[in-house]
């Protein structure tokens, strides 16, 4: 038969509980107080040798169950918590406890105002006459302390609250005079709604019939204004109150103009604008004389009209050479052909930008007046 901690000789063999099987690690009490301490070992115990709870196994009157005694420089109860100088181990020192070994007594403080809130800076030993709380900030004065109602303009703090001052009473952030409820946190503020359209101005109070709960109008004297209204483009006005000037469903992609010249270059935006800007005609925006309406100038090294097809060579973009141009501005017209016989016809091979040129060139033979097309047997 196997032993088990019962205190009984289980198998007979002479010997009380030996070699158990329920054994547990225990604790030694060389005090015998019934607390253990020291180095642990395998056998059978009480419960409470089951922990080293003992700070002192050599002193009976030394452990848990005693009670902490001031003056003796011993941990009497074996807590770091209780001291010579804090019995009970509530923080408060014995000498500033009305109860010095009851953890759970309240520290009574001087109430010279009699209004029934404490000085927190004045407590009691002998907690005949005091009390228990210790919030009042004026302990000379009986009509302030924190259930008082603070007064505006008296220089007091009336109800012991940093929050509310002589400005704002109730200390919900909104000065007396702008309040319209200026003794109730909770009050709801009315703003004045000058154009009538149900939104009212954020920087204007008006606590009378007129004020409306609404403080998100941009512009109080426009009642078309107002958040959700409709924004219209070109009209340099923040219809709907998003912070956005001209952000309507009108918008289309736009290209700024930094050169003031009516066009607009890349990159783009998002916008309203006029329909010049709505495409990059400007091949160069830093320039106001560098844009579509502007005439393509010979020899000076920009595109002045923006036209890939005009440049300095052709200016009117026909295809001719200035030099071999007789219209070097005009792109449907640009060259008269000599005509040296006089017979109205020119000479295809031969330019003639004078007063004798003509502007046809069927001529196949301009030495012979006679010859020259609508002649029988003549040019072909």
């Amino acid at each position: 038969m196997v032993n088990v901690c019962n205190e009984v000789d289980d198998n007979c063999d002479g010997v009380v509980d030996e070699d158990a099987v329920d054994r547990d690690v225990c604790f030694r009490d060389r005090d015998e107080d019934g607390f253990g301490a020291g180095q642990p070992y395998r056998g059978c115990c009480d419960s409470q040798l089951r922990f080293p709870d003992d700070c002192d196994d050599h002193d009976p009157s030394v452990n848990p169950d005693q009670l902490e005694l001031a003056g003796d420089g011993l941990d009497n109860d074996c807590d770091a918590h209780t001291t010579d100088e804090d019995l009970d181990g509530d923080g408060v020192a014995n000498d500033e406890d009305c109860a010095p070994t009851d953890p759970w007594s309240s520290t009574l403080y001087v109430d010279a105002d009699g209004d029934g809130y404490g000085d927190p800076d004045v407590a009691l030993v002998d907690c005949e006459e005091g009390v228990e709380d210790n919030t009042d900030c004026d302990d000379t004065r009986a009509s302030t302390h924190p259930a008082a109602a603070e007064v505006a303009d008296d220089g007091l703090d009336n109800d012991c609250d940093p929050g509310t001052t002589d400005y704002d009473i109730d200390g919900d952030g909104i000065d007396n005079d702008l309040d319209c409820g200026p003794s109730d946190p909770w009050s709801q503020q009315f703003y004045a709604d000058a154009d009538l359209d149900g939104f009212g101005d954020p920087g204007v109070v008006d606590c009378g019939l007129g004020g409306v709960a609404d403080n998100t109008d941009c512009d109080d004297s426009d009642a078309e204004v107002f958040p959700g209204a409709e924004d219209i483009c070109y009209n340099a006005i923040d219809d709907d109150c998003n912070g956005w000037v001209d952000d309507s469903e009108e918008l289309r992609w736009c290209y700024p103009d930094y050169d003031g010249d009516g066009y607009g270059g890349a990159p783009g935006y998002s916008g309203c604008c006029p329909q010049t800007l709505s495409d990059a005609y400007d091949c160069d925006d830093t320039s106001p004389l560098v844009n579509p309406d502007i005439l393509e100038v010979a020899d000076d090294g920009v595109d002045n009209d923006c036209d890939s097809l005009t440049t300095d060579d052709d200016i009117d973009g026909d295809g001719v050479f200035d030099e071999d141009d007789c219209f070097p501005s005009d792109s449907e017209a640009w060259a008269m052909f000599a005509d040296a016989d006089g017979d109205g016809f020119g000479d295809p091979d031969v330019v003639d930008c004078g007063p004798d040129g003509v502007a046809d060139d069927t001529d196949c033979d301009d030495g012979d007046p006679y010859i020259h097309p609508g002649i029988a047997y003549s040019c072909p």
